[in-house]
């Protein structure tokens, strides 16, 4: 087998590993969109549940109904605070995959140019091969004329 057909698998290898890199990287941006969807989700309903909290307070209910509304508002900026550590963490993963995705893409471009160098050389090489025996051809001939 010629060193730059051994070149191509190597390529094909890193390109399956290219290729699985990109499906995890798909599969991280799309958890790292839904989390990150599911944290503004998270502030429009604070923002819309602070906003009914002011006009509960203008319009004079018990402390009971304020106490229980306020709590529920807790709850919701400690779920929104845990969501954005999950965006956070979402955002680091891809991220992370994104330089593996990247380094496996260097790869691929590298073996491959290694391959393509290779071909290059192994066609001059049997060039040659092929001249070399073109003119031998051509002197044998010439020979046989003069004799």
């Amino acid at each position: 087998m010629k060193r730059s057909d051994r070149l191509k698998r190597v390529a094909e290898h890193f390109a399956g590993d290219r290729d699985l890199a990109s499906r995890k990287l798909v599969e991280l941006r799309s958890a790292m969109d839904g989390a990150e969807q599911r944290l503004e989700e998270l502030r429009a309903y604070l923002d819309a549940y602070h906003a009914e909290l002011d006009q509960i307070r203008r319009a004079g209910t018990s402390s009971a109904k304020l106490q229980n509304y306020t709590a529920f508002l807790s709850q919701l900026r400690a779920a929104l605070e845990q969501q954005e550590r999950h965006a956070e963490q979402a955002r680091d993963a891809f991220e992370q995959q994104m330089a593996v995705w990247y380094q496996a893409r260097s790869q691929v471009r590298a073996v491959e140019q290694a391959a393509e160098r290779t071909v290059a050389v192994e066609r001059k090489v049997q060039d040659r091969v092929e001249q070399r025996e073109l003119d031998e051809l051509a002197r044998y001939r010439f020979l046989e004329k003069q004799g």
